[in-house]
């Protein structure tokens, strides 16, 4: 749905034709500067008729983050039209905590080879900070070492030493085991009943906060339509695939994810990191062990909460509680060791609005039954109420 100012000029000349106008005069403003244009490819794309309109010196980025992303369809295509282009993958980490290393590697694999493939100029290895930038620095490293490896070789995925070349080279662990570590932390999505593109489910159930299931699956459901709708925009070969995936969900490993937790966590307590920032590493990948345990605690608790005894609720609520302000206090200063204090309120603001939801949670869990009987019943009508508007929006 087109909305903004230039919905009337669409509405008389079309989408594409109006993306033109805007893009030659962007294109005027950098050159009067004498400076080389850069820009996204998407619209671009689709509306491929402009193409032979667009400046010879403009380069087209394009940019795609899923592993099944139609890199080849596109470059073949900017290839066919003569353009100068890039292409762009991503690292995976951002809106993750730990990371999609399965992801990341397929996403960034295809990127290089068709990039090689095609003529592409380069490619640009992104690395984003979606819904507060919960992912720590070092997240991204396996994806930066595969992008530098692949545009070196574009063929040498299959006997890529990535673990050995983290353990050697960017963690310096003398007991090799970081590297392994960090890139099966970002396969924790294994243990998600759902696949979510650009994201993970733990990721999301964060943001929404201590919801009635009722509502968290109206929302989950609601995320799903429109990153479908985007798909069917962007790359309609993606989604079949993607309800492919949805079709075949199964229910939150949440004992296989607890499990998987404890393991990592009982390895990063044996590393040995020589690098110079090698204990800040340490640092924060034990705070987004604690961020997921926090997740994955917290949709345990809405999907079994009428199965769980009135104290079992409050094991649960107090765990939550206790590892998140555990958590807050540790990111504040790992967060101002490596970025500016900006930014630092808004990233955080959602995590300590659950932080008061739960601690209310457990507020409500010591009134009386009758009290606590309305409060849960009003939360049940709000959330139908709630989710009845997401279907009809």
């Amino acid at each position: 749905m087109v909305k903004g100012k230039g919905i009337f000029l669409i509405k008389q000349k079309g989408v594409g034709e109006v993306y033109l106008e805007y893009t030659l005069k962007i294109h005027d403003l950098a050159v009067s500067r004498k400076k080389e244009m850069l820009m996204w490819a998407d619209i671009i794309l689709r509306h491929p008729e402009i193409i032979k309109e667009l400046p010879r010196d403009i380069t087209l980025l394009d940019w795609g983050y899923e592993a099944n992303y139609p890199f080849e369809r596109n470059c073949r295509v900017l290839q066919q039209s003569g353009v100068k282009f890039m292409v762009c993958a991503g690292t995976s980490s951002w809106t993750s905590i730990a990371g999609r290393t399965n992801n990341m590697l397929g996403n960034i694999a295809s990127a290089a080879a068709n990039a090689v493939k095609y003529g592409a100029q380069g490619m640009l290895v992104t690395d984003w900070g979606d819904m507060g930038h919960w992912q720590y620095l070092p997240v991204s490293y396996g994806g930066y070492a595969t992008g530098g490896a692949l545009s070196w070789n574009s063929k040498s995925m299959s006997g890529l030493p990535l673990t050995s070349f983290m353990n050697s080279y960017i963690f310096r662990d003398t007991r090799q085991i970081m590297g392994d570590l960090a890139l099966d932390l970002g396969r924790y999505m294994q243990y998600e009943e759902l696949p979510v593109p650009n994201m993970t489910t733990t990721m999301l159930a964060l943001q929404f906060g201590l919801n009635d299931r009722l509502m968290n699956d109206a929302l989950f459901g609601k995320i799903g339509h429109e990153i479908t709708e985007l798909m069917k925009d962007v790359a309609p070969e993606m989604v079949n695939s993607y309800l492919e995936r949805i079709e075949s969900g199964r229910p939150f490993d949440f004992t296989g994810l607890f499990t998987f937790l404890d393991e990592k966590e009982a390895l990063l307590n044996n590393v040995s990191l020589m690098a110079e920032d090698g204990q800040l590493i340490v640092d924060e990948y034990r705070n987004a062990i604690r961020l997921l345990r926090i997740g994955g605690n917290l949709q345990y608790y809405i999907e079994r909460r009428g199965n769980l005894s009135l104290q079992e609720r409050r094991d649960v609520l107090q765990n939550i509680s206790s590892w998140l302000n555990q958590y807050l206090d540790e990111n504040r200063r790992l967060w101002i060791i490596r970025n500016k204090p900006g930014g630092y309120e808004r990233s955080t603001a959602v995590l300590y609005k659950l932080l008061h939801q739960i601690d209310e949670q457990i507020v409500m869990l010591e009134e009386p039954a009758l009290k606590r009987g309305l409060d849960r019943f009003t939360a049940m009508i709000t959330a139908a109420v709630a989710t009845l508007y997401l279907k009809v929006v």
